[in-house]
C-alpha cells in the first residue's frame, strides 16, 4: 500500500499487485476503485464505488474489442490487417477507411462527417480535408521534413531545420506577414536551452543525467532537483518550494506545499524537458 499525504493533510492511497499493477485506489474522499487484470495483464474490470463497473474484452491479438460502462457499450472492430475499421458508441459510429499501405484514407464520425487523408508519392500526408471542406495541405523539403503547413484560414506555418534535423524555427505566417516567430537553440545532447516567442527568450539548464534543471526568463525563475533514481525532489518557482518524497520503489509519497499531485508516477522525472517536436502529420492506423 502507498499513501500521498496532500497539503490540506488529505490521503490518497493505492494498492498493487505483484506485477506492479495498480489494483486498487482510494480518493481523499475515501471512495475506492478496484482493478481487475487477467492473465494477460490486461485489464478486464474497474469497479466504481457506486456499484458501477466498466468492463473490457480483447481479442487474441490484445485489441480491445468491446468496453462496457454506465453510459453503454463501445464496440472496436478491425480488419484482416489488424486496422480498427470501426468505433462504436452510444452516441454513434465512427469508421475507417485505408489504403493498401496501412494509410487512413477516410475518417466518417457521426454526427460530424467525413475527414479526407491524401499523399504524396512518397507516402507522406499531402492534405486532409475536414468535414467543412477546409483543406490543411503540407510541403516537404529535400530531407523529407514538414517545411510548411497552410492552414484553411489563409495562415500558413513555415519550419526550419539545423543540419542535424533539429526544429530551430517556426513562422506563422498570413501571407507575407508575420504573425510569430518561434525559435529554438540545442546543445550537443539535443536538448533545448532556449526558447524565444516573439523576442521573449526562456533558458534552460539541464545536469549531467540531462534532467531539466532551470527555466528562467524575466520575472519567472524554476529550479528542479532530482535524487539518484532521478524522480524529482523539489521544484522552485520564483523562491516558492515544492518537495517530494518517495518509497524504496520510488513511488511518490508526499508532495507540497503547493504540489497536488493525482497520481505518483513511480521511476524518473529525467523524461521532463520543454517539447519542441518537429511536425509529425503522418496519418496510419487510427487508435
Amino acid at each position: 500500500m502507498t499513501s500521498l499525504t496532500l497539503p490540506d493533510g488529505a490521503v490518497e492511497q493505492w494498492s498493487y499487485l505483484g506485477t506492479g499493477q495498480t489494483s486498487g485506489y482510494t480518493s481523499p474522499l475515501g471512495y475506492t476503485n478496484s482493478y481487475v487484470f487477467d492473465d494477460a495483464g490486461q485489464m478486464t474490470t474497474v469497479d466504481y464505488p457506486a456499484g458501477t463497473d466498466t468492463t473490457f474484452a480483447y481479442d487474441a491479438s490484445g485489441r480491445h474489442t468491446q468496453m462496457v460502462d454506465a453510459t453503454g457499450t463501445t464496440t472496436y472492430t478491425y480488419n484482416a490487417a489488424g486496422e480498427l475499421t470501426s468505433l462504436a458508441q452510444p452516441q454513434g459510429t465512427t469508421t475507417y477507411t485505408y489504403n493498401a499501405a496501412g494509410q487512413r484514407l477516410t475518417m466518417n464520425e457521426a454526427g460530424s462527417g467525413t475527414t479526407t487523408y491524401s499523399y504524396d508519392t512518397a507516402g507522406r500526408l499531402a492534405s486532409l480535408v475536414n468535414p467543412f471542406s477546409e483543406t490543411t495541405s503540407f510541403v516537404y523539403d529535400t530531407l523529407g521534413r514538414v517545411g510548411q503547413k497552410s492552414l484553411a484560414n489563409g495562415t500558413s506555418e513555415h519550419y526550419a531545420y539545423d543540419t542535424r534535423s533539429r526544429l530551430t524555427q517556426v513562422q506563422l505566417k498570413q501571407g507575407a506577414t508575420v504573425l510569430r516567430t518561434t525559435g529554438y537553440a540545442w546543445d550537443n545532447a539535443d536538448q533545448i536551452t532556449s526558447q524565444t516567442v516573439n523576442g521573449v527568450t526562456t533558458n534552460y539548464g539541464y545536469d549531467l543525467a540531462g534532467q531539466l534543471t532551470s527555466e528562467v526568463r524575466s520575472g519567472y525563475n524554476v529550479a528542479y532537483t532530482y535524487d539518484a533514481n532521478g524522480n524529482r525532489l523539489s521544484k522552485t518557482v520564483n523562491g516558492s518550494v515544492e518537495s517530494y518524497t518517495y518509497d524504496l520503489a520510488d513511488k511518490m509519497l508526499t508532495a507540497g506545499p503547493r504540489a497536488t499531485p493525482t497520481m505518483p508516477q513511480g521511476g524518473p522525472w529525467a523524461s521532463m524537458r520543454p517539447a519542441a517536436p518537429p511536425p509529425s502529420p503522418t496519418i496510419t492506423k487510427a487508435g
